[in-house]
């Protein structure tokens, strides 16, 4: 992400979201760098961080038997689908979701 034009186009926007799995995921790193968690700590403040509910549990379910997804890539999925935002990501294995409005990037 470091300077990504494709990444900061995103993060200026005023919906700016992340799954609390995607905050898992980026500081849960092995071997995080003191100064990468910091940077990305301060990223995940500029936007809302959406945490699980009954919805997302139900839509990624569902996701999963139906995409035969990972666990985190099911809920990440979920929880853009439930607040009706894109999911920017990528990871190309998100685009075989139907019911997602994805956005794919190159970084």
């Amino acid at each position: 992400m470091q300077g990504n034009e494709n990444v900061s186009y995103f993060a200026e926007t005023d919906r700016f979201a992340f799954s609390v799995i995607t905050k898992l995921e980026l500081l849960g790193k092995f071997n995080i760098e003191a100064n990468e968690a910091k940077i990305l700590t301060e990223m995940l403040s500029w936007g809302q961080i959406f945490e699980l509910d009954e919805q997302i549990e139900f839509t990624t379910i569902q996701l999963k038997q139906k995409y035969r997804l990972k666990l985190p890539d099911a809920i990440i999925a979920a929880t853009a689908i439930e607040n009706k935002l894109p999911l920017v990501s990528a990871d190309k294995g998100f685009a075989q979701i139907e019911e997602l409005d994805f956005i794919q990037i190159d970084l």
